[in-house]
């Protein structure tokens, strides 16, 4: 463990991160990568992005990183950065991030991807056409060339589940301006843990699912994939080493030692050889929002019953230089 502290214009913060590799070097690049389950199922949503914005901002000062978003809300009629109404929550928690980010002075431009309103479902599902609700938000100086999704399963968590819950993986290519590097970066959200083995089946089946769709996506010459989200399963639970050991074929999951459901898995070059290079994880650590929090002299039980797990990717290419 280290002891991190972050220096701004409005103060200092601290906390605990796990290195895993020796410190970045001048002029690397480097990935930050979050998970966010934003818990999009009640009134305080909007005042939680905020509280959720500020929260990163003291972690991480200088950049919003890449954000893979799960349970997002699809219809915000209270966005706090308009517009405020008919906006999906991930670009409306892109805004909320600028605005932070702008209130103690630090301009970044951010970007955001989310599945759109027409996934061929016949009815009733197409009235869920964004259950399962996915986000990925892109902070500078990445861009965004394009995006996709996929449908990769079911959720049989319970009958209510049952009416909508449609799981997906969202894809954003994204390309690095100064250098012309590109990557995919992805977003998922695996079936509940309930129902015994037949939700650990269905987290199989959309593991391989992800695998099967990721590697003919990457294109000669990017880099290796990156795909985060909330999997519902730690590496180290005996149920689902299935589960795991799928994703370990192509992927190197950076946050092992947290043994917790939200992860970041990096693209392994053995899986992706045509790719010319590869993210080296270089620590991490977690972001809590899933405590009392007071914003607005409102008092909140919490921003998200999920806590938000943050990884610095170093880059480096075939040959061993830094990207």
């Amino acid at each position: 463990m280290i002891l991190v502290v972050v220096f701004s214009s409005t103060g200092y913060y601290f906390f605990l991160a796990t290195r895993l590799a020796p410190d970045k070097q001048p002029n690397q690049v480097e990935v930050v990568i979050r998970v966010l389950n934003s818990k999009q199922g009640d009134s305080h949503y909007a005042l939680r992005l905020r509280g959720m914005a500020a929260e990163f901002f003291k972690s991480e000062p200088q950049s919003a990183g890449l954000i893979a978003m799960q349970e997002v809300r699809a219809f915000m009629n209270n966005c706090p950065v308009p517009p405020t109404r008919g906006d999906h929550g991930a670009p409306c928690f892109a805004r909320t991030i600028e605005k932070e980010y702008a209130a103690h002075g630090v301009e970044i431009e951010t970007e955001a991807a989310y599945p759109l309103k027409t996934i061929d479902l016949p009815p009733p599902r197409s009235d869920f056409i964004w259950k399962g609700p996915l986000g990925i938000v892109v902070g500078s100086p990445w861009k965004i060339v394009s995006w996709s999704y996929w449908r990769i399963g079911e959720d049989f968590a319970n009958e209510w589940w049952k009416s909508g819950s449609t799981r997906y993986l969202l894809e954003t290519l994204l390309e690095h301006p100064g250098n012309g590097l590109r990557f995919r970066f992805y977003s998922t959200h695996l079936s509940h843990i309930s129902d015994g083995d037949l939700q650990v089946d269905e987290r199989q089946h959309q593991a391989r699912r992800i695998v099967e769709i990721i590697k003919p996506r990457v294109g000669y010459g990017e880099l290796v994939p990156i795909v985060a989200g909330d999997f519902n399963f730690g590496p180290n639970d005996a149920s689902d080493t299935q589960t795991y050991s799928i994703m370990n074929q192509a992927f190197l999951l950076a946050n092992l030692e947290q043994n917790r459901y939200e992860h970041v898995w990096v693209g392994l070059t053995g899986a992706f050889p045509w790719t010319k290079g590869f993210f080296v994880p270089s620590f991490y650590y977690l972001t809590i929002l899933a405590e009392p929090y007071e914003i607005d002299g409102i008092r909140l039980p919490r921003l998200s019953d999920h806590n938000s797990p943050t990884v610095h990717l170093v880059c480096k290419l075939n040959d061993g230089a830094f990207c």
